[in-house]
C-alpha cells in the first residue's frame, strides 16, 4: 500500500511512500463505500480474519478500478 506524502492541496506531483506491505492472500475483499464519506473514493480493505481498514482514493473512479482489479486477481 502506498500513501501520498506531498503536502498541500495545490496541483503537484505525488510523493508516494510505502505505507504497508501485505500478502495478497491476507486480503478477503475490497468493499467499495463510495457514498459514505468525502472523498467519494472510500473503500474498506477486509482481511481474512474479519478485521478491516477504511482507505480512500482521491477519486471514485480510482477506487472502482482498484476494486475491479482485485476481483480479477
Amino acid at each position: 500500500m502506498l500513501t501520498d506524502e506531498a503536502a498541500g492541496w495545490r496541483e503537484r506531483a505525488p510523493q508516494l511512500e510505502v505505507a504497508a506491505q501485505l500478502q495478497l492472500s491476507n486480503i478477503a475483499e475490497l468493499r467499495p463505500r463510495p457514498r459514505t464519506t468525502f472523498p467519494r473514493g472510500r473503500f474498506d480493505l477486509v482481511f481474512v480474519d474479519g478485521s478491516w481498514l477504511a482507505l480512500s482514493c482521491s477519486f471514485q473512479e480510482d477506487m472502482e478500478a482498484m476494486a475491479g482489479a482485485f476481483r480479477g486477481r
